[in-house]
């Protein structure tokens, strides 16, 4: 109850399990009472609030370093799960930050561990939804979602955007960088999942979104070695019944001019080189007629 804020600190409390010079070390344990027929109690860990010039205290949850021989020691592992529910929902895990009043919001990072030895590969981050186990054929279990949402912008100008939302694969100082791959999931007796990229519905004041295809800038390095730019496929699948059409469509323009289509081929500027070509055929049928080209 002192006065001087840099000495008159309260008092520590540490709680340790017992040391061990050629075995394990002491464990410790924090569980909350049982009940034969209600609820078990509550455990809350939790720091208490600050005054009006401090921070509130932080909270640590992390394993001890690991230093043995190489193959032969890893540091301990976190874990955080909930009970199962044999008759009703398990439980949820939640991470939230707190809502900031008077600056921006607490960021949540989930970062997976580096690797610093040779030929090993930094930690992977996996988001996955939840299985849906029963395999009934009249009504079984779905598997759940995984949604990636930005922010909401509450704001009242034309400056308060929702937040992004943006998926980069992996960088690389030698070799090639990361792959980014889409893919829809696939289903053992009937049809695969469809991919959507579209942008959202335009307000009363405004357009809707770009959606872009592109590949990135190749440039010739200083070694003189020639590079070029990546290429872009759109193709459907091969199928015993009738092959997927590829269909380019324009909106409708209903007090403005109708959009266009353009196809228009790579320039060049170097010396005895070509511009690239534009090709349009029709399929081809082995027993029947080709299709038209209108």
């Amino acid at each position: 109850f002192g006065n001087n804020k840099l000495t008159d600190v309260g008092g520590d409390v540490a709680i340790l399990g017992g040391g061990s010079h050629k075995s394990s070390g002491g464990n410790m344990l924090i569980r909350s009472g049982s009940s034969i027929e209600s609820s078990s109690g509550h455990v809350t860990i939790e720091t208490t609030r600050s005054g009006v010039r401090g921070n509130s205290g932080s909270l640590s949850l992390s394993t001890g370093s690991a230093t043995g021989y190489a193959g032969e020691s890893s540091s301990g592992s976190i874990q955080l799960s909930t009970g199962t529910g044999s008759a009703g929902f398990a439980g949820n895990i939640n991470l939230l930050v707190g809502e900031s009043q008077k600056a921006d919001g607490g960021n949540i990072s989930v970062i997976a561990g580096s690797s610093s030895d040779l030929a090993t590969t930094g930690g992977a981050v996996i988001i996955k939804g939840g299985l849906g186990i029963h395999n009934s054929r009249h009504d079984g279990s779905n598997g759940g979602m995984v949604r990636i949402e930005g922010g909401e912008a509450h704001g009242a100008g034309y400056r308060d955007k929702g937040g992004d939302v943006i998926i980069v694969s992996g960088k690389s100082y030698e070799g090639s960088g990361g792959n980014l791959l889409l893919s829809s999931g696939k289903s053992t007796e009937t049809s695969s999942g469809a991919v959507t990229i579209r942008s959202e519905d335009a307000g009363k004041d405004g357009v809707t979104g770009d959606v872009s295809i592109s590949t990135g800038l190749a440039s010739t390095v200083s070694t003189g070695k020639k590079m070029d730019s990546g290429s872009i496929g759109i193709s459907t699948g091969n199928s015993i019944g009738s092959g997927g059409s590829i269909v380019f469509q324009v909106g409708k323009g209903h007090l403005m001019d109708g959009g266009d289509i353009k196809l228009s081929a790579g320039n060049v500027t170097g010396h005895s080189r070509i511009g690239g070509a534009v090709s349009i055929q029709s399929g081809s049928s082995e027993r029947y007629k080709s299709g038209d080209v209108v």
